[in-house]
């Protein structure tokens, strides 16, 4: 019994002096406590904050990585349809022709392309043409294409193509040649094609030798197609130095008819000015000639252009349909650049006319 009693008693004093310890100490321990939740909420927060940052910065990573915004100067990578603009600069092709008579054979000659659009972020890509004559290609299922070349903005590629051809034949030869990018999204991606008949040339006559030839390519997407003619529009242009002001005559139009809808359609011409990055500077429209192919507007336009903006500025023709009842649809279109002849001849003659071909996308089937 006296073992337990003496035990008894040390608890019980254990027990006051815990009791008396708590409350003097009572707000010095609550006061620990909480300042310890905090710490533990202020680092809970900081690691959360942490992880949303590095969160952040990999998902701006994987934008950067897909093209989401890319720089300025590069261009989009893999547009959408509706991103993408029907008369883009797409560069030159350069090639030359010769026709050996003895033994009636056509050597075509690819030797490089100019400014040449690279959508590769690394600013460079694989590049090839191919080479196709029609009608004489019409049923062969060989393809002629150049080697694969990786470079930028002008890549070199030097091969070479011969095809027999009767003299009767060759002037009823359209030479077709199509530039594909490989790039890390697409196998075979479209840049641009030019289509050239051979009917232009002199090959036929004597002494002619290898021609050298230089031309504009035109927007071509192997899952749409080319973009075919749909008309023309003969404008003129007069610009006056002085007075900053360029005047603009729409005289004519020439629709090529595609269906009933555009053999009597009433149609205008809207012209808009941009400048170098394509915001609009100015926007003016024809009159409106109802129910013929051959619409004659005879309406003058006039734009207010510094002199220091012509290099640079850019415009669109648009040839549209009206309706009563529906939106206007566009029947073709072009993009006069700067270095479009016309454009070339008004900066440096101040004026220029003639007619201005429009493309558009042919319908799907």
């Amino acid at each position: 019994m006296g073992i337990t009693d003496n035990i008894g008693n040390a608890a019980s004093d254990i027990s006051g002096q815990a009791s008396s310890l708590w409350a003097k100490n009572k707000p010095a321990i609550i006061g620990g406590a909480v300042g310890a939740v905090i710490l533990i909420m202020i680092c809970c927060y900081c690691c959360i904050k942490c992880r949303r940052k590095n969160k952040k910065q990999k998902d701006g990573e994987k934008l950067k990585l897909k093209g989401a915004k890319p720089s300025k100067k590069l261009k989009r990578i893999q547009p959408n349809k509706i991103e993408r603009k029907a008369m883009e600069e797409l560069g030159t092709i350069k090639f030359t022709l010769q026709y050996e008579k003895m033994s009636e054979m056509l050597i075509v000659k690819i030797l490089e392309t100019e400014n040449t659009p690279v959508r590769d972020l690394s600013g460079y890509a694989y590049s090839f043409v191919v080479v196709k004559l029609m009608p004489l290609h019409e049923h062969v299922d060989s393809e002629y294409k150049t080697k694969l070349v990786r470079a930028g903005f002008w890549p070199a590629f030097g091969d070479v193509f011969s095809f027999v051809i009767d003299k009767e034949d060759l002037k009823e030869q359209i030479l077709y040649l199509y530039q594909y990018e490989l790039n890390r999204w697409s196998k075979q991606d479209g840049i641009g094609m030019i289509a050239f008949e051979l009917k232009d040339t002199d090959l036929l006559k004597e002494k002619v030798s290898e021609v050298e030839f230089k031309k504009r390519l035109r927007p071509y997407d192997p899952l749409i197609g080319l973009e075919v003619e749909a008309g023309a529009v003969y404008m003129s242009l007069d610009y006056d130095s002085e007075t900053w002001e360029l005047l603009v005559e729409i005289r004519q139009a020439d629709i090529i008819p595609q269906d009933e809808e555009t053999e009597k359609a009433s149609s205008y011409v809207t012209l808009t000015l941009m400048n170098k990055d394509d915001e609009i500077l100015e926007k003016k429209k024809s009159s409106v000639k109802r129910g013929t192919i051959t619409p004659e507007y005879n309406t003058e336009v006039k734009f207010t252009l510094p002199d220091n903006l012509l290099p640079d500025v850019r415009m669109l023709v648009k040839l549209k349909s009206k309706h009563y009842f529906k939106p206007s649809k566009t029947i073709g279109k072009f993009l006069i650049l700067p270095t479009t002849d016309y454009w070339v001849q008004l900066m440096e003659k101040e004026y220029a006319e003639g007619w201005f071909s429009v493309f558009a996308k042919p319908k799907s089937m």
